[in-house]
């Protein structure tokens, strides 16, 4: 197959012997996803008995889009069919050679936040199409499974059990080998192929912004894919991403990682990643610092979602996909006995399901978002309703790198990144009282409620309540 030359520098990384992980990212049509197919294809072929794995976050779209696009380089490659076989159940391709390419999905599920279903299989490599959708912790644990036959060969074809051995481990294990041109070979690298658009998600973070800083570690490379990369693209197509709003031909004709940088966007993008970072807060663990906050939910499409905190630090979330009311009271009941939070300082959402928790926990707050509920603290001028004020606090705090959330909750970075990202500024009138981007725009744009936000959102309440002064 003659491949463009950006597609022949992405094939040249994944198949040299220094790089573990490639993302291959950039503007629409940039010929990504169609190079990724042709090298799980190629690998296929080339290495007998591999198994090779082709994700994306939901298996409807990958097969749309991504299963198509596989098919499309076999009949380019002018592949004969009856060499391999399809079977629907497992989405799997079996190759005349002994080789899997397996379809896989890499949705975040609420009830495995470990993604423990990706199981104890090992594959010899991956290619996740459009990951800057999937969440990270399922990128890495994919990447941990790559392990499959790899020292069985050596990227040029050849099989290690016909080289010479040239080194051994402690237990007499064969592990590096000579190849028949003189040099020597520890077997095929593990290979991780992530192709994307633009977005300020965790790939900004971990790989395009060290790329252009030239601090991205050695054994991971960033190629930028751009529209012009494609000359086979017809000119109605660019015309198409030309009538995009500004923020998305930026990202999709452009390929800007920077395109969200806007004077409406309350919390900035560096102080979000921040907050897993912020460990220099300060912790007490005395009751009167101890604050529960919880968004709930019952058997809805919204998660349910409690947060615990010790001053301005989470150091303990929990969530249920689907909860009934008394699991959601034994709940709320035993995180408050565990880490002896004070009554008066839980707050949970009042409006609609969490309306029939009142009286449950004596001295508990109830909150609302509705916005005929007034701004505190003598700010009803300045802030449309108290939910955009608490958001507006919350954002301040971020920004201000006052807000800390624990290492090992890092498997809800990717969701609180997101939700904290996407708010905006909402007042179209510089005189106009402040507002926040409303939830139904938020659900809209991530395709779920944004239940984390609305979860820490409340911590800012007792920020606005009048403080009083004790005696120690």
């Amino acid at each position: 197959m003659k491949l463009l030359p950006k597609q022949t520098q992405a094939l040249e990384v994944l198949e040299d012997e220094e790089t573990n992980v490639l993302i291959f990212g950039g503007a629409a049509g940039g010929t990504k996803s169609y190079l990724g197919c042709y090298w799980i294809f190629k690998s296929a072929c080339k290495f007998a008995e591999s198994r090779w794995v082709i994700a994306r976050e939901v298996r409807s779209l990958l097969m749309e889009s991504t299963y198509k696009t596989f098919l499309k380089v076999m009949v380019a490659e002018n592949f004969p069919f009856n060499l391999v076989n399809y079977n629907g159940s497992d989405y799997t391709f079996r190759f005349w050679n002994g080789s899997e390419v397996i379809f896989k999905e890499l949705r975040y599920l609420p009830g495995d936040p470990e993604f423990n279903r990706l199981g104890s299989t090992e594959y010899t490599g991956c290619f996740v199409d459009e990951c800057q959708e999937v969440a990270e912790r399922a990128f890495n644990i994919l990447k941990s499974r790559i392990r499959h036959n790899l020292t069985k060969y050596d990227i040029s074809g050849e099989l290690t059990e016909n080289m010479p051995v040239s080194k051994r481990n402690d237990a007499g294990v064969a592990i590096e080998w000579i190849r028949s041109d003189g040099k020597k070979t520890k077997g095929l690298l593990p290979k991780m192929l992530g192709t994307c658009n633009p977005s300020k998600g965790w790939l900004y973070r971990e790989v395009y912004n060290p790329h252009r800083q030239g601090t991205l570690e050695s054994d991971v490379k960033f190629i930028a894919a751009l529209l012009e990369d494609n000359p086979y693209l017809p000119e109605s197509y660019r015309k198409s991403l030309l009538d995009l709003d500004e923020a998305s031909k930026q990202r999709l004709l452009y390929g800007n990682w920077d395109y969200d940088d806007d004077p409406t966007k309350l919390c900035e993008t560096i102080k979000i990643y921040e907050i897993w970072e912020n460990d220099f807060l300060k912790t007490t663990s005395f009751p009167k610092d101890r604050y529960l906050t919880a968004d709930i939910a019952l058997n809805g499409s919204d998660l349910f979602v409690v947060g615990v905190w010790d001053n301005f630090t989470l150091i303990h979330i929990e969530t249920m996909e689907k909860s009934n009311g008394r699991e959601v009271e034994e709940q709320l009941k035993n995180l408050k006995l565990k880490y002896s939070v004070p009554n008066s300082n839980i707050i949970f959402d009042s409006d609609g399901i969490g309306n029939f928790f009142k009286g449950i926990i004596k001295g508990a707050v109830g909150f609302t978002a509705n916005p005929s509920k007034k701004a505190l603290n003598g700010e009803s001028k300045k802030y449309r309703c108290l939910n955009d004020q608490c958001i507006f606090y919350l954002c301040d705090y971020v920004n201000k790198n006052q807000i800390h959330i624990r290492q090992h909750l890092q498997i809800y970075k990717d969701k609180i990144s997101e939700e904290l990202g996407i708010l905006r500024n909402h007042s179209y009138d510089q005189d106009a009282r402040l507002s926040v981007t409303p939830k139904k725009i938020i659900m809209e744009n991530i395709k779920r409620s944004p239940d984390f936000l609305d979860m820490m959102k409340m911590r800012m309440y007792f920020e606005l309540l009048p403080k009083t002064k004790g005696v120690r």
